[in-house]
């Protein structure tokens, strides 16, 4: 059973899976990279506005410099999410590691059948293809049955 799900053509949609996730991750990168160019840009507005104001005009200069703090405030909180966030994306797998993931894919079925394997190890790996394909659960009524709807 894992050695018929182990083909090369199933490993060729994981890594195209693989790939638009890389895709999408380049393309949230990309868009919080904006995010914190339209903060600064923002931060730097209110402070032009705050450096524009008669310092007689108390009341104005004392919102204009709250406003130009918070602006500070919140470009700075967007610069350490994105830094956190950075090393947390999963990284790309490089056209080696492809290349190995498919190699290991045309080699499995004679790995997987290899003779040098311990006959306690096949019988495990058999129990577990058995468990796995035959589950099986009790019902309320204390009967056994097979997870399926026709239970």
């Amino acid at each position: 059973m894992l050695v018929e799900l182990m083909t090369p053509m199933t490993l060729e949609v994981t890594l195209a899976v693989q790939r638009e996730l890389e895709a999408r991750a380049a393309e949230m990168d990309r868009l919080r990279r904006q995010h914190i160019e339209r903060t600064r840009h923002d931060a730097e507005l209110a402070r032009r506005r705050y450096m524009k104001i008669d310092p007689d005009n108390r009341l104005v200069a004392d919102t204009l410099e709250a406003e130009w703090n918070e602006k500070l405030r919140l470009h700075t909180d967007v610069v350490e999410d994105y830094e956190r966030r950075a090393p947390e994306e999963a990284p790309a797998l490089d056209a080696e590691t492809q290349q190995r993931v498919r190699d290991l894919a045309e080699q499995f079925p004679r790995i997987w059948s290899d003779a040098r394997i311990d006959v306690r190890e096949r019988k495990r790996r058999q129990w577990r293809r058995c468990a796995a394909s035959s589950r099986r659960l009790m019902t309320a009524t204390g009967r056994w049955c097979r997870s399926s709807p026709a239970c």
